[in-house]
């Protein structure tokens, strides 16, 4: 019992290093982002309801940010 074990567990580890190279084959590392880097955001996949919270997260946003360069 234990060796089939054994066996299942080794074949699943190699397994999941192919996997994981075959995932990671085209990935790039991920870039760098400092606070007020401008960045463009796909919004395809985002359903209604997560796309009327973000607009009033960024309306949100562009009042506290005026009410503090006012300051």
């Amino acid at each position: 019992m234990k060796d089939k074990y054994k066996k299942a567990k080794v074949a699943l580890v190699k397994s999941q290093k192919e996997i994981k190279r075959y995932a990671n084959r085209n990935r790039k590392e991920a870039e760098e982002y400092k606070v007020k880097d401008r960045i463009l955001i796909s919004t395809k996949d985002f359903s209604m309801e997560l796309m009327k919270k973000a607009m009033m997260l960024w309306q949100l946003l562009i009042i506290m940010t005026n009410d503090h360069t006012r300051q």
